[in-house]
């Protein structure tokens, strides 16, 4: 008998818990890779070598800066950006250009040239309508 009871209340206690979801539309392809001319990301990077045969670890520490420069059309006539990739040694010294990158948002992701190779780097989710 006891133990319907605890069951019960368990049983009604679920139900109530549970609520619909609300739903908040979104700008999926600004939410999730927001580009804008101007805009700029800075990381701070490790890279760390080991040598096999020495058995040593180098460290290498340095910073990346990518700026979105500017925008332009492609041969297929789409906007595409321009992504410069800056480098620096530490905080103390002045950024120079590593590499210019192509950034193209498409309906369902987002593609990057890096280098002269094309990769998907992110896929927008499904949008349930």
């Amino acid at each position: 008998m006891k133990i319907k009871i605890i069951a019960c209340c368990y049983l009604l206690l679920l139900f109530l818990s549970c609520k619909k979801k609300e739903q908040v539309p979104i700008d999926s392809k600004q939410a999730y890779f927001p580009v804008q001319v101007g805009k700029w990301l800075l990381y701070d990077v490790d890279s760390i070598v080991y040598n096999d045969f020495t058995h040593l670890r180098y460290t290498h520490s340095f910073q990346v800066k990518i700026l979105y420069a500017d925008t332009f059309r492609d041969n297929l006539n789409e906007l595409s950006y321009r992504m410069e990739r800056y480098e620096r040694q530490s905080s103390k010294q002045t950024f120079y250009i590593k590499d210019v990158w192509i950034a193209k948002v498409q309906p369902n992701r987002v593609e990057v040239v890096e280098e002269n190779q094309r990769f998907i780097k992110f896929a927008f989710p499904v949008v349930m309508s």
